[in-house]
Parts: C-alpha cells; sequence; structure tokens
C-alpha cells in the first residue's frame, strides 16, 4: 500500500499534463500564428470571453492567496487531512507558502479515516513550509507548480507494545502513546485553475519523507481566495 501511495504525486501531475495536453498544443499554434484570421478564434479554447472583448479570468502572479486544503493522507493509518495555507506571489514563477495541516484516524476503521476512536490511533500536525516554481497555461488560466517542502510534523501514536496472556489463553494488552516531533522534507505538486479574478481551485499532490523512518504521502483538493485587489 505505502508503495502505491508513493506513486500518487507521479500520477497525479501526469493526468493533468495528458488532460490539459491538447490546450498547450493549441495555444502554441494560435499564438505562433496571432493576430489569427477574421473567425479563425477557437470558441471551445479561448471561450467566449474572447469572442467578446472580454479578457478571461487568469491566476493571480503577485499578492497573497488563502487556501484550505481537503484530502487523504497517508501516514501511519490513511487519514482526512485538512490543511490551511497561506501564499506568497513574488513573480510569475516564484512563490512561497506556509502550511498548517492535521490528520488523524485509527486501526478501528481498519487504518482509513478520520478520528481518535479505539485502542490504536495515530494523528499528527504538521507545519510545511514550501518553495514553488510555477509554469502557466491557456493564458494564465491553468498553472503547474512544483516545488520543495520543508516540514516539522508532530506525530502522537497510541499503539498496542505489550501483549501478555493469561493461564486461559486470554490475551492481556498494553497500550502506550508515544508522541514525538519529526522533522523533514519532500515535494509538492500542485494544478491550479483561475475560477474567477479572485477564486483558485486545485489539486495538491507530496510526498514527505522524514527522520526517524516516518513519511506522509497524499492528496488534496485546493480552494483559494485572492487577498485584496
Amino acid at each position: 500500500m505505502k508503495n502505491i501511495l508513493f506513486l500518487i504525486p507521479l500520477l497525479f501531475l501526469s493526468i493533468c499534463i495528458a488532460a490539459h495536453a491538447d490546450n498547450y498544443f493549441n495555444e502554441i499554434k494560435y499564438l505562433s500564428n496571432w493576430p489569427p484570421e477574421s473567425g479563425e478564434l477557437n470558441d471551445d479554447f479561448f471561450g467566449s470571453a474572447w469572442r467578446d472583448g472580454k479578457s478571461s479570468p487568469v491566476l493571480p502572479t503577485s499578492g497573497s492567496l488563502v487556501k484550505l486544503n481537503i484530502g487523504m493522507t497517508q501516514f501511519i493509518y490513511t487519514g482526512l487531512n485538512v490543511e490551511g495555507e497561506f501564499t506568497k506571489l513574488w513573480n510569475e514563477t516564484l512563490s512561497n507558502s506556509v502550511a498548517v495541516g492535521y490528520v488523524s484516524s485509527s486501526r478501528e476503521h481498519g487504518g482509513v479515516g478520520f478520528g481518535r476512536s479505539g485502542e490504536e490511533w495515530a494523528s499528527a500536525l504538521n507545519l510545511d513550509f514550501n518553495t514553488f516554481h510555477t509554469t502557466y497555461a491557456l493564458k494564465k488560466r491553468y498553472a503547474f507548480k512544483i516545488g520543495v517542502a520543508l516540514s516539522a510534523m508532530y506525530l502522537q501514536n497510541r499503539r498496542n507494545h505489550l501483549t501478555s496472556y493469561l493461564p486461559d489463553g486470554e490475551a492481556i494488552k498494553e497500550y502506550r502513546t508515544d508522541r514525538n516531533v519529526h522533522v523533514g522534507g519532500g515535494v509538492v505538486m500542485e494544478h491550479e485553475y483561475a475560477v474567477s479574478e479572485k477564486y483558485v481551485v486545485g489539486v495538491k499532490g507530496f510526498a514527505k519523507l522524514y527522520n526517524q523512518r516516518r513519511e506522509a504521502l497524499g492528496v488534496q483538493l485546493k480552494f483559494g481566495v485572492r487577498l485584496g485587489k
């Protein structure tokens, strides 16, 4: 299962590229022959905004955004991850973000779920600092972002550490809760889309490795709001 989850970010990026490959090639085709002849514009590609003389919404290239990210993360178990993120855009290609997230799950749910119910569970609070390089497509309505992350994770893990048996064969389990701080880093990839001049949606994939042989891997949906104008 863990080996498969390591491939999630790469699979996510491949799907994004494949889904919009035609659009990127069309953009190169149109821009290389700009301006087009009358009636040559493709409404499906450029949208009715071009035909009506209006500009399509574009992703911001400066300023700041706040984002809410929700998805699934595999750490010890696999759980629902909720994350808040603040992004600072320095220019068209460089940006930084700080993200705070929380994930929890338990063995009672088969290792997949949310919450700390049952005798064996794990939860993690993470703080990430990300640096991204961005490339755009479709007149900056779409963007690919690939970056590196520095991360700290406060991990709590309640687990069975000792099992003894009575003469009649009954098992007596003893549990303990380990609490540790792990530091590490990894790769983060995102695909974003401008819904309007103010709102952004996207998908995020990440793979992070920590000390003491811990890892966090997952995919999230992103909802962002531009601050200010």
